[in-house]
């Protein structure tokens, strides 16, 4: 029975105690925007810094990452935080961002015609 309890108690410790605090939670709403051909991430003209980033096409309920800043933190303006990259038409997206430290999470669909529908955002 000893052996059992400490065999036990071994496990526990060595698995440790799972939490959201170790990792990344984005919870904030975000917002994204076109600027001519151009995928920008945060709200127009404005002077935040674009910390972080990571886009994803989700096709079938499979996540395609397509952008990512990596492990490094930036330190990016308008229009630094303007991206040209082809969004699929009738597709639906998402992205995670870090903008002045404040983790955000955007999920949009891309219209028939090729424009970020807003009215159909999903976050």
């Amino acid at each position: 029975m000893r052996k059992l309890a400490f065999a036990v108690i071994i496990s526990l410790v060595l698995s440790a105690c799972q939490s959201d605090a170790d990792r990344l939670v984005f919870t904030e709403a975000g917002t994204v925007f076109t600027n001519g051909d151009s995928f920008c991430i945060g709200k127009s003209g404005e002077a935040d810094a674009l910390n972080y980033y990571y886009l994803e096409e989700i096709v079938q309920g499979i996540n395609k990452p397509l952008l990512n800043s990596g492990d490094v933190m930036l330190n990016l303006y308008f229009p630094d935080n303007c991206f040209k990259i082809n969004l699929n038409p009738g597709s639906k997206y998402g992205v995670l961002y870090i903008m002045n430290d404040i983790k955000y999470r955007y999920e949009f669909d891309v219209d028939k015609n090729g424009t970020i529908d807003i009215n159909k955002k999903r976050s």
